[in-house]
């Protein structure tokens, strides 16, 4: 299944290159961060010229790819799509869904937004709703998980909504996670060039 905020824009090899990340690691979950293009392209007429675009990396997330047979074990309680936390309660589920093992592919050329409007920030309201339930969702996966691994993204994400720091913890163990990540990332990234060469996009 995939799950993509409706603003969020696809490369052209997107489902090729994410059926060959799937292939390579079986009920696994992915969490694709966009990047954000410039905003003054007309229509969807300029898709060429904008898949050229390198753009920059954004900090949220907005595409989520994992087994749809997951979706009856998600515990996202009562909160609204497309305002914060929505993101970070479904990471919080697919961490323990995949025994904190999560993939965040940052940094790829996978999908893309125009421009970074924030339309949801003039919602006071849903914002505070997301929050709150996503704190609930935190503290029920919490209970039934008992300990949480340290500098996992169960962790990451907890610190995110609760604004409290993490728990110390051993230089060997950040060193570690931190190789992992650039692992995953270095593998995610031949995988993607190899498509955009195929189709003539610049690589990176």
């Amino acid at each position: 299944l995939v799950f993509t905020n409706m603003d969020i824009c696809p490369q052209p090899y997107f489902y090729e290159a994410v059926a060959e990340l799937i292939r390579r690691r079986e009920n696994a979950a992915f969490v694709i961060p966009r990047r954000t293009i410039r905003a003054d392209f007309p229509d969807e007429n300029h898709l060429d010229r904008m898949y050229l675009e390198f753009g920059v990396g954004h900090e949220g997330f907005d595409c989520f790819v994992f087994p749809r047979s997951w979706v009856p074990r998600l515990d996202l309680g009562s909160l609204c799509i497309g305002i914060p936390s929505f993101d970070l309660a479904l990471i919080l589920n697919l961490e323990v869904i995949t025994g904190f093992q999560t993939r965040i592919l940052w940094g790829q050329f996978l999908t893309f937004h125009l421009g970074d409007d924030k339309a949801w920030k003039d919602k006071a309201a849903l914002n505070d709703h997301n929050l709150g339930q996503a704190l609930a969702v935190c503290e029920r996966l919490e209970a039934k998980c008992g300990k949480i691994p340290l500098r996992s993204k169960f962790e990451y994400v907890r610190v995110w909504l609760t604004q409290r720091p993490a728990a110390p913890a051993p230089p060997h163990l950040k060193a570690w996670k931190m190789a992992q990540q650039r692992l995953a990332e270095w593998s995610s990234r031949w995988c993607v060039r190899k498509y955009r060469k195929r189709l003539g996009l610049p690589g990176w």
